[in-house]
């Protein structure tokens, strides 16, 4: 977490009361859609929790966002998930959406339900583990970590997989990897090459790519 320390002793605290917007994504005819709702509220934590209750228990993804007066005229800034209909490009866009989703799976789950989004499809997250498991992992499900042959991949895929995986557990903890970049472009074929064989499945979702400002070297 980025951030620094800062001098919180004055005398008053003077803001006009924040106005949220929650965005709130159902899946019909084939492709998401949204509508957005403004609250008028100091509560944030009430208006989250009544965003689950209604729209997450009701098979729909929510995102909330802060609305205020920039230099620029009127500016938004996500506190939880963003535009659910933009595909990812950031490593904030990625975290954002694996939130939205593994909050919606979750609710889910505790139901009973098919752990599944509201257009249909799986969540496989990718990302390597030490001791062997992985890289495929299914939330809130007991195929975690994913069973390759469960989720119909090819022998020689999922040996592709166990072998990246092995090749970044394959030092100490506290050494850096090897040929980073070389194991990462590996990543993203493999991701390439499993999202195609689920592509009617399920939606992999790339979680070894790392921050924008963090390097390769450091994974």
């Amino acid at each position: 977490m980025d951030g620094g320390p800062v001098d919180v002793e004055r005398e008053e605290w003077i803001g006009a009361e924040p106005l949220f917007r929650l965005f709130v994504f159902s899946y019909e005819a084939g492709s998401y859609h949204v509508e957005a709702f403004d609250h008028w509220c100091r509560d944030v934590t009430r208006l989250i929790a009544d965003a689950g209750y209604y729209y997450t228990d009701s098979d729909k993804l929510w995102s909330l966002a802060l609305i205020h007066e920039g230099s620029r005229g009127t500016d938004m800034t996500w506190l939880s998930g963003y535009d659910y209909r933009i595909a990812p490009q950031t490593f904030g866009e990625r975290q954002a959406r694996r939130d939205m989703q593994l909050r919606f799976l979750a609710a889910r789950s505790r139901s009973s339900k098919p752990v599944v989004l509201p257009d249909g499809l799986r969540v496989i997250r990718m990302f390597p583990e030490w001791g062997g498991a992985g890289p495929l992992w299914e939330s809130f499900t007991d195929n975690y970590p994913a069973d390759p042959r469960r989720l119909g991949l090819s022998r020689g895929l999922a040996a592709k997989l166990e072998a990246w995986n092995e090749h970044w557990g394959s030092r100490h903890h506290d050494e850096p990897l090897a040929d980073a970049d070389r194991w990462l472009a590996e990543g993203v074929e493999l991701h390439a090459e499993v999202q195609r064989a689920m592509a009617e499945i399920a939606e992999v979702a790339p979680e070894f790519l790392p921050h924008e400002r963090q390097s390769p070297e450091t994974l």
